[in-house]
């Protein structure tokens, strides 16, 4: 079984499983065949696909190993979040097992490009962050602000905040707890990249506060700004924003609720729940392993069969009797110990064939009536006639 996975829409998705024969060796079998059902539709529902797996030919491959290619695309009925399952049946030793298969989940993880567009933006703030200096040294051209300017400042900076909307405290928080889930530890369910850019981060926080000082303290060759630095901090200031593009709260909001989809629910649907869930999935599939044991042998409780299944036995003991066809025995001893069949197939060609018999031997022809393939020793001395035990011809 292939374990559950993620991909988008239009993504072809692969899935692989092995066939095995009654006695537990890896079988080709026939007529293979897989169906993709949609999570949480109807019982009765059409499957999303159906389709014949391929079987694998290479020489390094044993027998009965299959691949199934899911192409989970909007012409094919698929939707983005949509989750799905796939199952399979062959034939194989007379019987039709049903196996699943695995499942997937169309919502795809966070890109390489997207984290290295985190990791370029990060760097690009640290270098700008570093024209600062220590102390504050390379701000040599900061000059004073007047009582008026401070005001006008005062009044562009609350300006951009209102139209930036950024989110409070309470609201980022809310969010991130929402996405982390009650039980995040940074020691297992972050996204590496950006743990160890965190870390770089922090060390530069901490450096910039030892030299910034308490209430900038530390600051101690500042300077003061002339109206030509500020008109300089002030365009740098803009094109860094538009250059960065933050989201707003508004587009944040819309980007989690695409992400975490209309139905998502914080009690069930965190990356925690799912981690778990999974967790759960993959250990009552060990158990039932356990349990089924080696080709069924764990199954010593089944009960009795129904009347379906009752009804089914019978149709097939009638079509191995009235149906099914055998070839007659070919040349050679009959066994002392052999089949049912292989005894009424004797029995029938013992009547059906051509037969001779002279004074010493009696012998019984193929289908043909060309070629002996069975004879033996008769005798006869006037008080009893006997016939030897057939052997093999000619």
């Amino acid at each position: 079984m292939s374990g559950h996975q993620r991909a988008t829409l239009e993504d072809t998705v692969y899935f692989w499983f092995a066939s095995n024969d009654t006695s537990g060796s890896g079988n080709d079998g026939a007529t293979a065949l897989f169906d993709v059902r949609e999570a949480g539709a109807a019982a009765g529902a059409i499957p999303l696909l159906s389709g014949s797996p391929t079987l694998l030919s290479h020489a390094n491959y044993p027998p009965g190993c299959y691949e199934v290619a899911v192409a989970a695309t909007a012409a094919n009925g698929f939707a983005a979040d949509d989750t799905f399952a796939v199952f399979c049946t062959l034939a194989v030793d007379s019987q039709n097992p049903t196996g699943f298969v695995g499942s997937c989940t169309l919502t795809p993880l966070a890109t390489s490009a997207a984290l290295a567009t985190v990791d370029s933006n990060v760097d690009a703030i640290l270098i700008d962050t570093a024209q600062i200096g220590a102390a504050g040294a390379g701000l040599t051209d900061l000059g004073g602000m007047s009582t008026a300017m401070k005001a006008e400042v005062n009044a562009e900076a609350d300006t951009a905040l209102s139209d930036y909307d950024a989110p409070t405290k309470t609201e980022m928080d809310s969010a991130f707890t929402e996405i982390k889930g009650a039980t995040w530890a940074s020691g297992t369910d972050t996204l590496e990249h950006i743990r160890n850019k965190q870390t770089d981060i922090e060390a530069d926080t901490q450096d910039l506060q030892t030299q910034i000082g308490t209430a900038g303290a530390g600051l101690t060759d500042v300077g003061g700004f002339s109206t030509a630095a500020k008109a300089e901090i002030n365009t740098e200031a803009d094109t860094a924003l538009t250059d960065y593009d933050p989201p707003t709260k508004t587009e944040m909001d819309s980007a989690f609720t695409e992400i975490k989809g209309a139905t998502w629910a914080s009690g069930t649907d965190t990356l925690e729940h799912i981690r778990n869930k999974q967790t759960d999935i993959e250990a009552d599939t060990q158990d039932l392993q356990t349990q089924v044991g080696t080709a069924g042998a764990g199954l010593t409780d089944l009960g009795g069969m129904s009347t379906a299944m009752k009804a089914e036995v019978n149709t097939e003991v009638v079509d191995t009797l009235n149906t099914d066809t055998y070839a007659e025995p070919g040349q050679g001893a009959p066994a002392a110990t052999a089949s049912l069949a292989e005894k009424i197939n004797y029995l029938y060609k013992n009547w059906r064939n051509k037969r001779t018999q002279t004074a010493t031997t009696e012998s019984l022809y193929d289908d043909a009536g060309s070629t002996v393939d069975q004879k033996r020793t008769v005798s006869d001395d006037g008080t009893t006639g006997t016939k030897g035990e057939m052997g093999t011809g000619p």
